[in-house]
């Protein structure tokens, strides 16, 4: 009797895949929605009326067979390809006819992140999206090359790769191409910089008697003192290459809580600017420490048991160190947050009955600006477990005691803006959705970079494997750190950036000795 139920469980389940397979071979969608490059000048600008991709490159490429494809998005299921071949620059490829199909099907090579691209002509190539069911998207990739502007001091304006989400089609699909200090580029001695008199230009700008970087049609600044009032930024010393425009940016004080566009007219011309500013957290390099065990800006899970969480000073690097490690009989993650550990002063014995210990952390701080990346210098050896690094921007309608959710009541809401999550049994796993690249430094350390999500985090998003959307307490004392998903477009009130070893830690799981390092942190805008 046991066998035969077995078999019709067994016999069950495979059917159940067998529809679920189905399903998902005969997927059709084929969307491309995001797409980047290694050296590039801009965001690729994405045309979806006529399936072509605008690519602007860095000047000292143009004589660069190749080209490194840094990521994309597209449907779930489909795949992305480059067609190995020169199509007739004039062929109709939008109807995506059978023939069409025909002639590329052998000269399709799938592309995967950081893969090569030779480039048969220095001016376009094709790339396909092909869905699950074959349905396939043809793309024209048209390629020009950044023209050097001369800046009023090349040693305050370096040439930073950076850009603005005007010039992505959709707002739901922006994704930027921003730089931190560590991929500053500067203009090589042996290039001529020179600026195009036809084309009206902003060649320095001051944000706050900050002087701002340019780099194409956007000026950012992104090192503004932490919390600094961003809707009274004040924009000054403007210098324009041409001095009969007839519409320029006023020296004025403007809100730059989001990027704000501008115009520069002539009586030929018309460019588009777009004004971005942010602030780091404070401490973000963690160099600064009250002791071995606190850290100045940040908390930690430390108690008087263990220590989870200490200084690190090894050839040159001073940063921060986290291992997992038993304490008595529990498990501990070591981590480092935005917040305050332990607030409501629960005793050590009476932590135990806490089953999510997320509970005893009140997340987040006051913060007010809108990144658009973040990236992290770290190591991670977890001996089989996993590490979590992640930030989330949040929007709360609480506005006394700063916020903080230890004291907050049932009608308050936190909504999340933007997120971006890494959770990983290695420091080279790029496969999370928001992960742009991972790459080596000299030291040994990655810098790892995400890409933040403005509104619904991606499907495949380890978001959900947390318990950030639950807000169902396991103790009636604890801290309601629970969000709920929003548009993207509210305003930004916390931040919350939290490192741990072991990504299970708020559930007391994980594996003795995984240890995560880190070096550095930084927002980009």
């Amino acid at each position: 009797m046991k066998s035969k139920v077995l078999f019709f469980f067994t016999l069950y389940l495979l059917s159940a895949c067998s529809i679920d397979f189905k399903q998902f071979d005969e997927s059709h969608y084929a969307d491309l929605t995001a797409i980047e490059f290694y050296d590039q000048a801009e965001t690729p600008l994405i045309v979806k009326t006529d399936n072509t991709i605008k690519l602007k490159l860095l000047s000292n490429t143009k004589n660069k067979k190749t080209l490194k494809l840094k990521s994309f998005e597209i449907s779930p299921f489909a795949a992305l390809y480059l067609i190995d071949t020169l199509l007739d620059e004039h062929l109709d490829i939008l109807k995506s006819s059978d023939s069409i199909q025909n002639l590329v099907s052998n000269s399709l090579t799938k592309l995967e992140k950081n893969s090569s691209i030779e480039l048969l002509s220095d001016s376009y190539f094709y790339l396909a999206v092909m869905a699950e069911n074959k349905k396939t998207v043809f793309w024209k990739v048209n390629i020009s090359y950044l023209q050097a502007v001369q800046s009023s001091s090349s040693s305050s304006n370096p040439l930073i790769n950076s850009s603005s989400s005007s010039l992505i089609e959709s707002s739901s699909s922006s994704h930027l191409n921003s730089s931190s200090s560590s991929n500053i580029k500067s203009s090589s001695s042996s290039e001529s910089i020179q600026t195009d008199p036809s084309i009206p230009q902003i060649l320095a700008l001051k944000i706050n008697e900050m002087e701002a970087t340019i780099h194409s049609n956007t000026i950012v600044i992104d090192d503004l003192p932490f919390l600094t009032d961003l809707t009274q930024l004040k924009v000054s010393d403007v210098l324009y290459s041409d001095s009969e425009m007839i519409e320029t940016i006023p020296e004025s004080v403007y809100d730059l809580r989001k990027e704000t566009l501008f115009y520069l007219k002539t009586q030929d011309t018309t460019v588009e600017y777009t004004l971005k500013a942010g602030y780091q957290y404070p401490n973000s390099n963690f160099n600064d420490w009250i002791d071995s065990k606190n850290i100045e800006a940040w908390d930690n899970g430390n108690n008087s048991l263990v220590t989870i969480t200490e200084k690190f000073e090894e050839n040159g690097v001073t940063g921060v160190k986290m291992t997992s490690k038993k304490v008595l009989t529990t498990f501990a993650s070591g981590n480092l947050f935005t917040g305050v550990f332990n607030p409501k002063n629960v005793g050590l014995l009476s932590m135990a009955s806490y089953k999510n210990g997320n509970e005893l952390i009140d997340f987040g701080l006051p913060f007010a600006a809108r990144p658009e990346y973040i990236e992290v210098d770290f190591q991670y050896d977890g001996k089989g477990d996993s590490c979590d690094i992640y930030i989330v921007l949040e929007n709360r309608s609480a506005k006394e005691n700063k916020g903080s959710n230890q004291y907050r009541s049932p009608d308050d809401i936190n909504i999340l803006v933007a997120s971006a999550w890494f959770r990983a049994s290695s420091d080279t796993d790029d496969s999370d959705p928001d992960v742009v690249s991972i790459q080596e430094k000299d030291n040994g350390f990655k810098t790892l970079r995400m890409r933040l999500k403005y509104g619904k985090p991606y499907d495949e998003s380890p978001i959900y494997q947390s318990k950030i959307f639950d807000s169902t307490l396991s103790n009636a004392n604890g801290i309601d750190n629970s969000l709920i998903e929003g548009s993207g477009e509210e305003e930004v009130t916390h931040l919350r950036i939290a490192l741990a070893s072991s990504s299970k830690g708020d559930t007391y799981q994980g594996v003795e000795g995984a240890v995560l390092w880190v070096d550095a942190l930084r927002l980009l805008y």
